[in-house]
């Protein structure tokens, strides 16, 4: 912006999209002219493998889950048969 609006009467920031805005940025880019880059490509992605892989992970934590509910249930029955 100081090389933007050296010499002139006031301090003054472009609109952006104006002739103006594209001139301070071609001063922050170093002169030269900033040129957009086409994004890539997007991969297609098969949606069914996905959700089959989906269904395994979601499988693997329910059955970890269940594990745990087991092991709880079979703790609380061994903490209700004691005898102190």
């Amino acid at each position: 912006m100081k090389i933007y609006n050296h010499n002139k009467g006031k301090w003054c920031i472009p609109k952006k999209g104006t002739t103006e805005y594209a001139k301070v940025k071609e001063i922050m880019n170093n002169g030269t002219a900033s040129v957009k880059k086409k994004a890539a490509p997007v991969a297609t992605v098969n949606v069914a493998h996905a959700m089959a892989q989906n269904q395994v992970r979601r499988g693997k934590l329910f059955n970890s889950f269940e594990a745990r509910m087991r092991a709880m249930d079979l703790a609380k029955k061994l903490r209700g048969m004691r005898t102190d």
